[in-house]
């Protein structure tokens, strides 16, 4: 008998696929599990089948942590037991079961101000739209430690006092996904007021990239503009590569692009096409060069086939070469879309002030 197939009902949205579930996966999922709905749902997905059959050998009991750690593991969420601690706390309103109480608010545009108790810590919330360069600085009347987290509890970014200036600051290109930042006063034994601004930037001129280190375009004057990679899947069928992701983007000789795109545990292929002279670097989740190309594709394209699998948010630097500008067709070639997307992992491309950031043109 034919199942009828339906969307599950999960962080306020109606999700049809394993990404789609991955991206707006809440404590929600415990209640799905327990009442039959997420297995019912799973059936309807012939592609989610592995993730079936892990979901049904799992025990039913009443005790939410173990629950959820298995249910992440099964639909290959990165996370451990302080992250879902902090997930339940945040669901029920209580603190975790740890020696810092947490107190979790969700950040806005602009400047917060607050104040934090002796021993405890603030958790906000950070949510990130579309792949973004993101300023923090902190100011507080007490020594402050600030730490930046996706949502999984992996840490990006952290950053405390340096000498007797309280002042914690990094700036961060993130892609799209929700984060934390945890605050932790040094001193025990008093009140710490802190304030502290946020800022998200799809454009990014080469004077502000500076203050965090050496200039990583060709000038002050020049823009970073941080693009996403969402264009549509095609299949391909006369290709080595099953699926492929393309889009078009205009480059100009003071501007620079970088792509951020979600791959799979995959082989891939990145490569420009046009009449356009460009030169791509590809960068780790971490902002390490991985390879980098300048005519190894079809004319002055660049073409870069990374020997190992990948898998999470990498990002590709496109610039022309010289002064070259015009239209570009930047495409990524996927070997297999079979694999789970494994989402939010961040990119720490920008190091912090007091650290030396990568030169993607060297």
């Amino acid at each position: 008998m034919k199942t009828i197939k339906f969307d599950l009902p999960i962080d306020g949205q109606k999700v049809a696929t394993g990404d789609e579930l991955r991206d707006h996966f809440t404590t929600e999922i415990l209640d799905h599990f327990r009442n039959g709905v997420l297995a019912r749902w799973l059936r309807t997905r012939p592609e989610l089948s592995t993730v079936l059959a892990a979901v049904e050998g799992l025990a039913h009991h009443d005790e939410d942590k173990p629950t959820l750690l298995a249910l992440c593991e099964a639909f290959g969420m990165d996370a451990d037991e302080q992250t879902v601690e902090a997930a339940l706390a945040d669901a029920t309103g209580a603190p975790p079961p740890s020696s810092v109480a947490l107190a979790s608010m969700r950040i806005q545009e602009g400047q917060v101000t607050r104040n934090l108790a002796p021993g405890r810590e603030h958790r906000w919330r950070l949510d990130v739209p579309a792949p973004a360069f993101v300023q923090l600085q902190v100011r507080a009347s007490q020594d402050i430690v600030c730490t930046l987290e996706n949502a999984r509890g992996r840490q990006l970014a952290t950053d405390g006092t340096i000498g007797s200036k309280p002042e914690p600051r990094f700036a961060v290109i993130l892609s799209r996904g929700m984060y934390y930042l945890r605050l932790r006063a040094v001193d025990e034994d008093a009140f710490t007021k802190y304030s502290f601004k946020v800022s998200q930037d799809h454009q990014v001129l080469g004077s502000d990239l500076a203050k965090f280190g050496r200039n990583m375009l060709a000038s002050e004057d020049a823009s970073l503009y941080i693009m996403d990679l969402d264009a549509s899947r095609e299949e391909t069928s006369n290709n080595i590569y099953d699926t492929v992701w393309q889009q078009e983007a205009n480059i100009r000789p003071d501007c620079a692009h970088l792509w951020v795109v979600n791959i799979p545990r995959t082989s891939v292929n990145i490569q420009t096409l046009g009449s356009t002279d460009t030169v791509g670097v590809l960068l780790s989740p971490r902002g390490r060069v991985l390879q980098k190309d300048d005519d190894g594709g079809s004319g002055n394209n660049f073409s870069m086939t990374p020997s190992d699998v990948l898998h999470g948010d990498f990002a590709i630097f496109v610039y022309g070469y010289g002064a070259n500008e015009g239209d570009y067709c930047i495409q990524v070639g996927l070997d297999s879309a079979d694999a789970p997307l494994f989402r939010s992992h961040g990119l720490k491309i920008v190091w912090d002030e007091y650290s030396e950031p990568t030169d993607w043109r060297s």
